[in-house]
């Protein structure tokens, strides 16, 4: 249970840390692109205002007055005020249509872009309907002026280049700091459960002292009962005592002994044994018992099944479900016990038919001292359940339970 406990802490932290290195991830390259596509959109908006040609020279402004941004075009809050140079400085090429035909194509400065292949660039845009965009290393945009469409396409590489740099790195960043949390939070997490660690320990060795100091005093009431019950045979009150010293006796050895599967290691001496043959131990046995009971038993055990574990607390985990059936089915219910291989793992599933079951109460029904009667008045004490979850889990598997129709129940371990 510690070492789980431990894994569900590292992996908590984990995924926390992940979540928080997604999210900033994602933010500075979201942030990157956006910054970057609006300054190459500036770019071509400049080229577009001025129609290709060089952009006019910034006027002299006073040195200690601000430059008036309320004429400034976008291509000026990313560049500052347009440079003579700025054409010069970028690849470009644009093509005009008029009515859906071509009429004019600049290809004067971009090198490696024929007309014919501008042309071509600039029809797939045409026909997409899409005001920018990109089209392969090119960024483009389309103004429209009356029946007049020019599509400007900029060669923008190296800001596509820069934008797949920065999320190969802050990627691969953010690996080496998952890396390194995982690590960090591998090697402290034992101090970090320490306390909670200590708190189990003290529960462990309570309720073994307890246990073992309860022993003497239920046997020393059980045998003076017993005596009563010869001298005064017959009467109630000696019969309660009896049966009450029985069940506290059953109660404590319960607890011991699911205080005993919390261990880290309860079953040290492990084997790998036949399940189906332990299974028909349990499954001859309980036939007796519900047939008594006037239920319907029926089991299908497949031949050479078999589990690497202890065989002893694989039988208790099987006659705990049987038990539980056949406390809880209703009159006249249905018991099946099924035992088969599933792929690679073994798996046990005890189903009975029940007069009522609620869903909402199923995820409780492996919590210690857990009875769904709320009167408390069902048989048992609500311990057998908890003892088969932690029988199955110290063996690395798991136990479920299932309704279909509220009127049966299913538990299913596997393993």
């Amino acid at each position: 249970m510690l070492k789980k406990l431990r894994r569900r802490f590292v992996l908590s932290a984990v995924a926390a840390v992940s979540a928080v290195l997604l999210i900033l991830i994602c933010g500075i390259n979201v942030w990157n692109y956006i910054v970057t596509t609006n300054r190459m959109d500036a770019t071509i908006s400049t080229f577009v205002s001025h129609e290709g040609d060089t952009p006019p020279a910034p006027k002299e402004t006073e040195p200690d007055r601000p430059p008036d941004d309320s004429g400034q075009n976008s291509g000026d809050r990313f560049f500052g005020s347009p440079s003579p140079e700025m054409k010069y400085m970028m690849r470009y090429f644009s093509v005009t249509f008029t009515d859906g035909e071509i009429t004019s194509t600049s290809t004067d400065f971009v090198k490696s872009i024929t007309q014919e292949q501008a042309q071509e660039y600039a029809r797939q845009v045409y026909d997409s309907g899409k005001e920018r965009g990109f089209c392969g290393e090119y960024r483009y945009m389309t103004t429209s002026d009356g029946s007049e469409t020019t599509v400007v396409f900029l060669n923008v590489s190296p800001e596509l280049s820069y934008m797949t740099t920065l999320l190969l790195v802050s990627s691969a960043v953010g690996v080496i700091c998952l890396a390194a949390v995982t690590v960090l939070v591998a090697v402290f997490s034992k101090r970090a459960i320490a306390p909670y660690v200590r708190n189990i320990e003290q529960q462990k060795r309570f309720i073994t002292a307890a246990g073992h100091e309860l022993k003497t005093p239920i046997t020393a009431i059980s045998a003076s009962a017993d005596v009563l019950d010869m001298e005064i045979p017959g009467n109630e009150w000696v019969e309660n005592i009896q049966k009450q010293a029985i069940r506290l006796s059953g109660l404590t050895a319960e607890l011991v002994e699911l205080s005993r599967l919390s261990e880290e290691q309860p079953f040290p001496e492990r084997a790998e044994f036949s399940l189906s043959d332990a299974a028909w131990e349990i499954a001859e046995a309980f036939g007796f018992s519900a047939k008594a009971a006037g239920k319907r038993f029926t089991q299908e055990i497949e031949d050479d099944v078999t589990v690497f574990g202890d065989m002893s607390a694989f039988q208790k985990l099987t006659s705990i479900l049987l038990d539980n059936a056949l406390k809880y089915s209703d009159e006249n219910g249905e018991i099946r016990l099924t035992v088969k291989r599933r792929s690679r793992r073994a798996e046990i599933t005890v189903f009975n038919t029940c007069a009522h079951v609620d869903r909402n109460e199923i995820p409780h029904f492996f919590e210690r001292f857990y009875r769904s009667d709320k009167s408390r008045s069902s048989p048992g004490n609500g311990l057998g359940l908890a003892a088969a979850r932690e029988i199955a889990e110290a063996h690395g598997g798991r136990i479920t339970a299932k309704t279909s129709n509220e009127r049966d129940i299913t538990f299913r371990v596997l393993v």
